[in-house]
């Protein structure tokens, strides 16, 4: 499960789902060759200043 929720994480962890939040997503794009380092910084840093 993708969530940055905290409740939701808890709850999911507790159903024993694997939880993961968006730095994992960043981390699976740049071992895919998917994005580049400077792409992942820039677009994390936003989804960061979003919050």
């Amino acid at each position: 499960m993708l969530t940055g929720d905290g409740q939701l994480r808890k709850q999911a962890r507790k159903d024993d789902l694997e939880v993961r939040g968006i730095l994992y997503v960043f981390e699976e794009l740049l071992n895919q060759n998917l994005i580049i380092n400077k792409i992942a910084l820039q677009k994390n840093k936003r989804t960061l200043s979003v919050q």
